[in-house]
């Protein structure tokens, strides 16, 4: 049994004891092995005479663990008993408090009223300096843009969990203990009741309109039958696109929008977490075949429905309800009788455009994030490098070692790209999503932008740092690196230019690699994070690593347009004629 025997609390394996929170226990078989979810705690019985266990706590009832597991070796049990009960899982009593009020968590709140129809006053307001409304999508994902949006009920589109955290709203909210079945049972995080009542008023029109979206998508992808991950995650951006398009409207967006947005972006983020984080279960690429059944069992397991400033507030039956409904396509059954009212319907009539908008916003956004993968390689071949450079040289080439040395840490403590299958996994998974997002945008293929690169030659490095041993092979990879950059941003900008004229928004100067950095200072993430390579060289060296996008045609600059496939030998990025 996976536990901790250094938890041991005093409870013998011959006492009667008792789950404390029955309701939190999931049970679930993997790869033929008994596994209780308790909160944040994985217990995993994969040991045969303990495996009983698992069964007596998952029925929940008061049992004997000696007869519960009459062949376990003594102190082994004795072991068990105590690391359960020194984790809370088991006790003298079941505990059974009723649900109480929460006050309203400590999150950060504005007073500001802003979203993104303005991004020069978002961009001026948080980072000191306009975003252009021509490289939005680029700066914040399509899924994302709707948070700061206010609906019809005054409340934001992201609620607690709005993005930017700073520009989050306070309003008046109920936060209530969650007493639903699973890990979040009793959860020190509090429920949303407040978002849970607006839900379950619209539950009805909200599955309505989910299926006719579904139909018009399943029609437009040419879909019938089980579906994919990255089917479901672009299914889930067909429905996200609508309240996202009316968001940028002067018009406050319909509690069913809002409603359906919240429910949706939290499928989106469990497909993603399945096709991108790689730490407790393998990645699964984007062809996986998956069923409503599996995504709420992997949800649960995996704390989807848990965030920074709560649970979710979305009973079971409902959850199933949705993915059942979006996934499988079933018919609502609590939601039966729903119809779509005349202001949800008027709404509905753009949402074909909504949709050429979501998905050309999607690829774009999935260009410009390849990007990253493409650093962190990068910084796993300079890690190499610098590993061999003896300490000494001068002290510049020590202090680049030294962020080496750092940045070899960062990957694999503080990011998801530590590994080299996790990169490839993820440049290919953002080329499947891409491609797909383009194919559905109904737009013509963009036209590359160009993509103007500005690489330190081996010269510079060798003047930058005294005494380097291995100029030539940095240069290398900063070269290589700016090219596959390079590849992705001219598609990106040019999937971009695309969005704007959809928004006859105003042109601006080309999207840069330094770009890149602005959607991290809106994340404002306390946490460590992997270095920017280009913000070293210039820190360290005073070098320049950058690559500056300009439309296609455009002949007031220097540059020349990229062709992807000569660039990417991999063969697996879109391409586009």
């Amino acid at each position: 049994m996976s536990i901790h025997p250094h938890l041991a609390a005093d409870t013998d394996a011959e006492d009667i004891v008792h789950v404390t929170l029955p309701r939190r226990v999931v049970r679930q078989d993997r790869q033929g092995v008994p596994v209780i979810y308790w909160g944040a705690e994985v217990l995993r019985f994969d040991e045969p005479a303990l495996a009983p266990l698992a069964d007596a706590i998952s029925a929940g009832l008061p049992f004997s663990p000696m007869r519960s597991c009459p062949l376990a070796p003594a102190d082994r049990l004795a072991d068990a008993v105590g690391a359960l009960t020194g984790l809370g899982i088991l006790g003298d009593r079941a505990e059974t408090p009723a649900p109480r009020s929460f006050t309203a968590p400590d999150l950060p709140a504005t007073l500001l009223h802003l979203d993104w129809r303005d991004p020069a006053a978002v961009g001026g307001a948080l980072l000191s300096s306009p975003i252009a409304p021509a490289h939005l999508e680029l700066v914040v994902p399509v899924f994302r843009i709707a948070h700061l949006a206010t609906d019809a009920d005054g409340r934001q589109v992201g609620e607690a969990n709005v993005f930017p955290r700073a520009l989050r709203r306070n309003v008046e909210t109920d936060w209530q203990t969650c007493t639903y079945a699973g890990t979040r049972h009793r959860d020190d995080k509090p429920m949303n009741l407040t978002a849970l009542k607006a839900m379950r008023a619209h539950w009805p029109e909200m599955m309505a309109t989910l299926a006719a979206i579904r139909d018009r998508y399943m029609t437009r992808a040419a879909l019938a039958g089980p579906m994919t991950l990255g089917q479901i995650e672009r299914l889930c951006i067909a429905v996200l696109s609508l309240p996202t398009w009316h968001s940028f409207k002067d018009a406050p967006l319909h509690p069913v929008l809002s409603s359906l947005f919240r429910v949706t972006d939290g499928l989106r983020i469990v497909v993603h977490q399945m096709m991108f984080v790689g730490v407790a279960e393998p990645m699964l690429p984007p062809d996986a075949v998956i069923s409503a059944a599996e995504l709420f069992d992997y949800a649960e397991r995996s704390l989807s429905f848990h965030s920074d400033s709560g649970v979710c507030a979305g009973p079971e039956h409902f959850i199933r309800e949705f993915l059942s409904v979006l996934v499988d396509g079933a018919a609502p059954r609590f939601g039966a009788n729903g119809t779509i009212g005349a202001d949800v319907a008027a709404a509905m009539t753009e949402l074909d455009v909504a949709m050429d908008y979501g998905f050309t916003a999607l690829a774009a956004h999935a260009a410009c994030f390849a990007v990253w993968p493409e650093m962190a390689e990068a910084w796993a071949e300079i890690v190499a490098l610098a590993e061999g450079w003896p300490s000494g040289l001068s002290s510049g080439v020590d202090a680049f070692r030294l962020e080496a040395a750092e940045a070899g840490r960062r990957l694999i403590h503080a990011s998801y790209l530590g590994q080299a299958d996790w990169r490839e996994m993820r440049r290919r998974t953002y080329a499947e999503i891409e491609g797909a997002a383009v194919a559905l945008s109904r737009q013509p293929a963009p036209r590359l932008a160009v993509a103007d690169r500005v690489v330190p030659t081996t010269d510079d490095l060798t003047r930058a740092l005294a005494g380097l041993p291995d100029a030539a092979r940095l240069q290398a990879v900063l070269a290589r690196f700016a090219a596959s950059a390079g590849a992705h941003l001219s598609r990106a900008a040019a999937l971009q230019a695309r969005i704007s004229d959809m928004f006859q928004r105003p042109p601006a100067a080309g999207f840069t690699l330094a770009d890149m950095t602005l959607h991290a200072r809106l994340v404002d993430d306390p946490h460590p994070r992997l270095q920017f390579l280009p913000e070293v060289l210039f820190r360290l060296c005073g070098l320049e690593l950058d690559i500056k996008t300009f439309p296609a045609g455009d002949t007031a600059f220097a540059g020349s347009e990229i062709d992807v496939s000569s660039i990417n030998q991999r063969g697996d990025e879109p391409r586009y004629q």
